[in-house]
């Protein structure tokens, strides 16, 4: 079915993207009027549980019916590499989460919620990253690419408009009450979000990449909500103010960085079916951002926050050995980002377990 709406004019297409955001929104909010009807109010997020779970099935429908549902098959560049291609999105939920985590622990109101409460948290937004994923990178990107081509201009256009489509979807947490300027700021986040998501898409070839992704960016954005049960979803978007926009480059530099040119040519390379090999070169570029990150990882090490950087590191290092690297800069650039990793981890659990004694007993937080 996809590949028959793509040989339509272009009208036809974009319309009927928005159908399907349309079908995908519809059920979830009918699945939470039907428990609103029928009185059922689970705790924590059980309700956006069932909801987002009623969202994946409809996301797996739609899959099906417009003949894209192999792409859940597809392992592309392989997990270990995938989240390397995706390396800044590897290292920002390492440190968003482990950011979240100190913030909580660092308030003495911080009070964890029921084990059960955290687990359909989880479980939630695994499901919000694997329904969104699935309809906006699985179906709508793909659906776009077959309409615009694989060559550049057809995959910049695709990229652009899917991200935008999913931004302008976020415009409905206004209607459930998130005030017009959070919901503007959030749109903006992800339309930008949806560029990084949809560009290490295509260049990993494998979904699960950016599913993962995406759930764990919601873990870290909704932790206080979720799992210190500081007030719910609605809440947590609404804290986001003008201040925010300096987040902005955050994502945007990433987006721009793995669409150059050097990346987008073997990336149509790779969509029209050739074998794409790495060159000595990029195979040397790899082994020197690999070794500057074990060394940024040895430096935050102290306080934890070299994590981020050296399993990033780590999986540079995987890379670049698959693709024939040797010598000193490879030996140099794992062996610094395992030890980075490695204090950084200790360090994590040290400064976490200590933190919520150290509030027990009135110790001032530096």
């Amino acid at each position: 079915m996809g590949k028959r709406i793509a040989k339509c004019n272009t009208a036809v297409v974009i319309l009927s993207a928005v159908a399907v955001v349309i079908v995908f929104l519809g059920m979830m909010n009918l699945s939470g009027y039907a428990l609103q009807k029928m009185q059922i109010q689970c705790p924590g997020f059980g309700n956006m549980m069932i909801t987002e779970a009623v969202g994946g099935i409809c996301g797996l429908l739609l899959l099906v019916f417009f003949g894209y549902i192999k792409i859940l098959k597809e392992k592309g560049e392989g997990f270990l590499r995938g989240f390397y291609i995706g390396g800044f999105m590897t290292g920002y939920c390492i440190y968003s989460l482990y950011g979240q985590l100190v913030l909580q622990q660092a308030s003495p109101e911080t009070q964890v919620e029921p084990f059960v409460n955290i687990v359909m948290f989880l479980v939630s937004m695994f499901l919000v990253g694997f329904g969104e994923e699935v309809v906006f990178r699985g179906l709508i990107l793909n659906l776009f690419l077959d309409k615009f081509g694989n060559e550049k201009k057809g995959i910049l256009i695709s990229v652009i408009l899917s991200s935008l489509l999913f931004g302008a979807t976020h415009s409905i947490n206004f209607f459930a009450g998130v005030s017009l300027g959070s919901v503007l700021i959030q749109m903006l986040q992800t339309v930008l979000l949806g560029m990084v998501f949809a560009e290490i898409y295509l260049l990993s070839g494998n979904i699960w990449i950016v599913i993962i992704a995406h759930a764990l960016t919601d873990v870290a954005s909704l932790m206080s909500a979720g799992i210190f049960g500081a007030g719910n979803e609605i809440d947590a978007i609404n804290k986001l103010s003008p201040i925010n926009l300096l987040a902005i480059p955050i994502f945007l530099v990433p987006a721009l960085i793995l669409f150059r040119r050097k990346k987008l040519e073997k990336l149509v390379q790779r969509r029209c079916g050739e074998v794409v090999v790495a060159s000595q070169e990029e195979v040397q570029q790899t082994m020197t951002v690999t070794l500057i990150l074990g060394i940024l990882s040895l430096v935050l090490s102290c306080m934890g926050y070299g994590a981020a950087f050296g399993v990033v590191g780590l999986l540079g290092s995987y890379t670049a050995k698959k693709d024939g690297a040797t010598g000193g800069m490879w030996t140099a650039g794992f062996v610094t980002s395992l030890i980075g990793t490695i204090i950084s981890i200790v360090m994590m659990v040290a400064i976490l377990v200590i933190m919520p004694y150290m509030n027990m007993q009135g110790v001032p937080m530096l």
